[in-house]
């Protein structure tokens, strides 16, 4: 069933959350089976907020690298942007994950615990950017700091302490790479020992044992990690741990994750920090500049009866100034949800839907990123024909918002069928106004039950008066 609500918030309601008051406009639209897509518009302070919402009993999320592995020798290190994610996986859509390595050396490692499918694939971090969400099958979520122990013994010999997994090897620590991160690889001079191990997926308790094949320098030249093997790198003084590994040597490495309970959890992602536990917010009092400023950010929720919220906020933009992490904790406890988490959000925030991006990225262009959460189910079972959005007639003018139509075979398309998306020179609300910001371009895009059209639309300067 097609599904159009607009809502006026009340001051009333905005104060009794303990908000500023504001007037906020919310469009829902039923995309696909299980899928709901929200839109709220909140004029002061100035906030586009876009919402996905899923039923698990028909939509299964999974936490996913941004690549087919977490480092590999394309431009982007093993990141990808969140379109080509849904499309190389043909997810129905997805929304950005958690941090990840940045500046000038970035890749693929997610800053903080992962699992995929049960595969442990980056290790937990700490604080309160380090904490991480895991789901079963009906996103029961559980968010937490995970806490692990990994260590290698040689030929029986006693365990020696692994500080990372699949990240650069670089300061005075040893490393594990495992074939799932494709590459190892440290800044700086190291060494590393390939070993032989056999099919394998390292889980969250694990202990695997293979065959040490040699021992070679590790630096900037990256070094492959083949199926069916595991890398050991050392650096610094712990350089000497790993020097000392001949052929034929045995090596058991033994991986222990704890926090989650890995009977019931398959897939995890990192974020932090946490918003809302038991429906009641418990964000830090004390003040926080991370927490503190608006920014575009991202957040995951789950609703007293069991669905899930993906919210995005736009940000750094006149239109869209952000969200601190208190408005995100709000805005969610107001769509329902008693349990939250923040993710990474500034320009690695993006939402896609049947492909579109259903954001406006900070940057102008998504940012490939590290890792994120794809959505899997069932598109919607026909699609209009011959759908075009309406040119405008005469021009478009910075500052005059002008009203698009949309028709498919020729007839109208009631707007409640719509999801209006635009990048560039201005926004669109989802009653189908585009709102023009700046001189340039912009680019509309329409989603009817599947299917997609688009527009590129000139904005002029707006008329200066004439001088007296």
């Amino acid at each position: 069933m097609e599904k159009f609500v607009l809502r006026l918030l009340s001051v009333g309601l905005a104060l009794w959350l303990g908000t500023p008051a504001s007037t906020a406009q919310t469009w829902d639209r039923d995309v696909a089976p299980g899928i709901l897509f929200r839109m709220e518009r909140q004029a002061n302070p100035p906030r586009n907020t876009y919402g996905l919402r899923i039923d698990p009993k028909i939509v299964r999320a999974e936490s996913t690298l941004g690549g087919d592995s977490i480092y590999d020798l394309s431009p982007n290190n093993g990141r990808r942007t969140m379109s080509r994610m849904v499309q190389e996986h043909e997810a129905i859509g997805g929304v950005n994950g958690d941090y990840f390595q940045f500046g000038g050396d970035p890749g693929g490692d997610p800053s903080n615990l992962m699992v995929h499918g049960g595969e442990l694939l980056s290790q937990p971090g700490s604080g309160p950017r380090g904490v991480a969400v895991g789901w079963d099958a009906l996103m029961n979520l559980s968010m937490g700091n995970g806490e692990w122990t990994a260590t290698f013994s040689v030929n029986g010999g006693p365990p020696q302490a692994i500080a990372g997994l699949n990240t650069r090897t670089e300061g005075d620590r040893v490393t594990l790479s495992t074939d799932s991160a494709g590459y190892a690889y440290a800044p700086g001079e190291a060494t590393a020992a390939r070993v032989q191990v056999g099919a394998y997926r390292l889980s969250a308790d694990r202990t695997v044992a293979g065959t040490v094949l040699d021992v070679v320098p590790l630096g900037r030249e990256r070094l492959r990690v083949a199926p069916g093997e595991m890398i050991l790198s050392g650096s610094g003084k712990s350089a000497d741990a790993v020097r000392s590994l001949r052929p034929g040597d045995t090596v058991r490495v033994t991986v222990r994750v704890t926090g989650f309970d890995w009977n019931r959890v398959q897939e995890v992602i990192g974020g932090g920090p946490i918003l809302l536990q038991g429906g009641k917010n418990v964000l830090p009092s004390r003040p926080d500049n991370f927490n503190d400023t608006r920014h575009p950010r991202t957040a995951m929720g789950r609703t007293a009866d069991g669905h899930i919220w993906f919210l995005l906020t736009d940000g750094r933009q006149s239109m869209s100034v952000g969200a601190t992490v208190a408005d995100l904790a709000e805005i969610l406890q107001r769509w329902g949800c008693t349990e939250a988490i923040n993710l990474d959000g500034g320009g690695s925030s993006a939402m896609n839907l049947l492909g579109v991006t259903l954001n406006r990225p900070s940057g102008g262009i998504e940012r490939a990123v590290a890792n994120g959460v794809l959505l899997y189910g069932r598109r919607p079972a026909s699609s209009p024909k011959d759908l075009k959005i309406v040119p405008v007639t005469g021009g478009i003018v910075v500052g005059t918002p002008v009203r698009l139509s949309v028709t498919a075979e020729n007839a109208p398309v009631p707007v409640s069928r719509i999801l209006f998306t635009a990048q560039g020179a201005g926004w669109i609300d989802q009653e189908g106004m585009f709102h023009p910001e700046k001189e340039g371009t912009a680019e509309v895009t329409v989603l009817v039950d599947g299917a997609t059209a688009q527009i590129r639309l000139t904005v002029t300067p707006r008329p200066t008066a004439p001088t007296p």
